[in-house]
C-alpha cells in the first residue's frame, strides 16, 4: 500500500522501520519535517517519486536508509546540511544529478547504483568521522580532484568503482592506500593502487631493429610437453573454461618449449568433418595455460595463420580404452547448435590425451559482473542481454536433451559468451571424457565441483548450488539436473543475487502470483528500470526460474517446455 501523508506526526515517534515490505507510491513529506523522529528506515520497497524538498524540519534525523527502492530525481542540497545524520543509504535506486556535499557528521555514506552523475563533490563530502563512502557504479565522470582526495579520512573505506573517472589516482592521499577493487570500472583512471600505469608523453624514437609490436617471448609451444615444463605447484588450478578470461597474460610464464621427441604419438583426428590440422602445427602452436583441475588443463593454442583453438589435455589417468573415448568425441563432434562449443578432433598417446574444441574470445558468465553475493547487484549487464543469455542457455539445453545427452554441470563458469553476448555452453562430456564411466557411481566426483563422495571412508558434501538434490544419490545422469541447474542460473541472471546451498527453498516462487509489482521488486535493482517495461514476461520468467530450480524433479519442466 501508501505510505500515510501524515505517518510523521505521529506523537513520540522517534523510530520507524517498515523495510522489506510492499510500500509504493511516494515518501510522506511529514517524516524529513518531524522534530522528533531519529531514525527512518524504508529499505527494500517499491516506493516511487523524489525525496521531499524542504527538510528543516528534521534537524535530530540520524539515520535514513532508503535503499532497494525506485526513487527518483535529485538528492536536495539541504539533505546534506542536517546537522545530526550519521547513517545515509539511498543504494539502488533511479537518482541522478549531482551528488550534494555536505554530510559532516556522517559516518555511513552509500550512494551506489544510481544513475548520478557531473563530477565528484567539490566541497566537503564526510567529515572527520567517515568510514565509508561508497559512489559506486553511477555516471560520475571527470577527474579524482586533489582536494576531494585530500578530505577523505585515512580510515575510510571509498568506492569509486564502474563510473567514468579519467586521469590519475592523486599520490600519496587515503585514496591510494585502497584496494584496488574501489576504482576498477573507470577505463580511462590510472596510478596506484590500480595497476594501469598513467602513461608519460615521450619523444623518444622506436629503436633501431624494433619491430613496433613484436612478440619478443621465448619460442613456440608444444602442447604435449606441458606437465614436463610447467611444475604443479606453478600450474593454474582454476575451473577450466575455453575463452579469454583466464588466459595468462604473462606470455613468458606460459610458453611451452618444442617438443623434442614425437615417436610414440598417434595421429591427431579431426572428427568434425570441416577443420584441416596436423599434429605437427598443434604441436608448434603458441599455447598458454587458460586453467586446470585435476588431471585435466586447458591451453588457448594459436597457430600460425592466427586461428585459435581450445585445447584440453587429459592425464593419464583419463579414460582408458581409445575405442571408447574415440567414440565419445565423435558423439560430442556430431553436436553441432549455435549455443553449443564444437568439438573438432582428439589425440591419443601413450600418456595423455588432447580434445580440441573451438576457442570463444571473450569471457565466461562468471566473469561478467552481473551477481553479488547478497541483495541486489548494480551491475552493467542489462535487462535485455540477461534475458538473452538465458534463452540462449535453454536453446542449447534443448538441442542437448535432444540429442539423448545430459551436460551434468551448468554453471556460470561454463556458459561462455561471445561479444554479442550470445551464451556457449562449454565442457559437454567432459566428466565422462576425464574420469570414464566411473562417473556413474556415487564414489565418483563432478569435474569442477565438490560433490558428495565416499572416498576411504571420508564424505564430502556438495557446495555448489547449481547441482540437482537428488544428483547427490547413485543415479544415472537425468537432463532434469541441467532443468534444476538452469532454473538456478536464471534467477541469479534476472535477481542479481547468488544462490548457496538451499537458498531457492527459502524463495516462495508461489507468492509472487500474477503480481506484477512484487515480480518487478525481485529484479535487480540495476536493471529494473528497463524491467519495467517488460512486466508481463519478467513475471513469466521468474516463475519459469523458480519451476526450473524446485526441489521435486517431476516438477521441474522439460527444456523443451521452458
Amino acid at each position: 500500500g501508501i505510505l500515510p501523508e501524515d505517518l510523521g506526526f505521529i506523537p513520540y515517534l522517534k523510530s520507524i522501520d517498515l523495510s522489506g515490505n510492499f510500500f509504493n507510491g511516494s515518501l510522506p513529506w511529514s517524516l524529513f519535517n518531524s522534530s522528533v523522529i531519529e531514525d527512518v528506515n524504508l529499505a527494500d520497497n517499491a516506493i516511487s517519486g523524489r525525496i521531499p524538498e524542504g527538510l528543516e524540519g528534521g534537524g535530530n534525523l540520524r539515520v535514513l536508509n532508503l535503499s532497494d527502492n525506485a526513487l527518483t530525481g535529485n538528492i536536495p542540497a539541504n539533505l546534506g546540511l542536517l546537522r545530526n545524520l550519521t547513517v545515509v543509504s539511498v543504494r539502488n535506486n533511479y537518482l541522478s544529478g549531482e551528488i550534494p556535499a555536505g554530510f559532516l557528521r556522517a559516518e555511513f555514506l552509500d550512494f551506489s547504483a544510481n544513475f548520478f552523475n557531473g563530477s565528484l563533490p567539490r566541497g566537503l563530502l564526510g567529515g572527520e568521522e567517515l568510514r565509508y563512502l561508497n559512489l559506486s557504479h553511477n555516471r560520475i565522470s571527470g577527474p579524482v580532484s586533489i582536494s576531494f582526495a585530500g578530505r577523505v579520512p585515512a580510515s575510510a573505506a571509498v568506492d569509486l568503482s564502474f563510473n567514468i573517472l579519467s586521469g590519475k589516482i592523486p599520490e600519496n592521499s587515503s585514496l591510494s592506500a585502497q584496494k584496488s577493487e574501489a576504482f576498477i570500472g573507470n577505463p580511462d583512471l590510472c596510478g596506484k593502487p590500480l595497476k594501469k600505469l598513467c602513461s608519460v608523453p615521450s619523444t623518444l624514437s622506436v629503436p633501431v631493429n624494433i619491430t613496433v609490436g613484436a612478440n619478443i617471448t621465448t619460442s613456440p609451444a608444444a602442447i604435449a610437453a606441458i606437465p614436463r615444463i610447467i611444475s604443479p605447484e606453478n600450474a593454474d588450478t582454476s575451473e577450466t573454461t575455453f575463452s579469454d578470461e583466464n588466459e595468462t597474460h604473462d606470455q613468458n610464464q606460459n610458453r611451452i618449449k618444442p617438443i623434442k621427441e614425437c615417436k610414440n604419438h598417434k595421429s591427431l583426428i579431426m572428427v568434425d568433418g570441416e577443420t584441416q590440422l596436423q599434429l605437427e602445427t598443434l604441436l608448434t602452436a603458441s599455447a598458454f595455460v587458460l586453467g586446470s583441475h585435476g588431471d585435466s588443463i586447458v591451453y588457448k593454442a594459436v597457430l600460425a595463420d592466427g586461428t585459435s583453438f581450445a585445447v584440453r589435455r587429459i592425464g593419464e589417468n583419463g579414460m582408458g580404452e581409445m575405442k571408447i573415448f574415440e567414440q565419445q568425441v565423435r558423439s560430442l563432434a556430431k553436436l553441432r547448435h549455435e549455443n553449443v562449443v564444437r568439438v573438432r578432433g582428439f589425440y591419443w598417446g601413450d600418456d595423455e590425451k588432447l580434445i580440441v574444441h573451438d576457442y570463444i574470445s571473450s569471457c565466461s558468465l562468471a566473469n561478467i559482473s552481473y551477481r553479488r553475493t547478497s541483495g541486489s547487484s548494480p551491475y552493467l549487464l542489462s535487462f535485455g542481454n540477461r534475458v538473452k543469455i538465458g534463452r540462449g542457455v535453454a536453446r542449447g539445453l534443448k538441442y542437448i536433451h535432444d540429442k539423448k545427452f545430459v551436460h551434468g554441470n551448468i554453471k556460470p563458469t561454463n556458459i561462455l559468451l561471445t561479444q554479442d553476448m550470445e551464451p556457449m555452453i562449454a565442457d559437454l562430456g567432459v566428466i565422462r571424457l576425464v574420469h570414464g564411466n566411473n562417473t556413474l557411481d556415487a564414489s565418483s566426483g563432478h569435474f569442477g565441483s565438490r560433490r558428495r563422495s565416499i572416498s576411504g571412508g571420508e564424505q564430502r558434501q556438495c557446495t555448489s548450488p547449481y547441482h540437482a538434490p537428488e544428483s547427490f544419490k547413485n543415479l544415472k545422469p537425468n537432463p532434469k539436473w541441467d532443468v534444476f541447474s538452469f532454473g538456478i542460473v536464471l534467477l541469479e541472471l534476472l535477481t542479481g543475487r547468488v544462490f548457496s546451498d538451499g537458498d531457492v527453498g527459502e524463495w516462495d516462487g508461489d507468492a509472487i502470483g500474477d503480481d506484477r509489482s512484487w515480480a518487478l521488486r525481485m529484479i535487480d535493482g540495476a536493471v529494473r528500470g528497463e524491467a519495467a517495461a517488460a512486466e508481463e514476461s519478467l513475471s513469466d520468467l521468474l516463475h519459469l526460474g523458480f519451476r526450473c530450480a524446485s526441489l521435486v524433479p517431476h516438477k521441474r519442466p522439460c527444456m523443451k517446455e521452458a
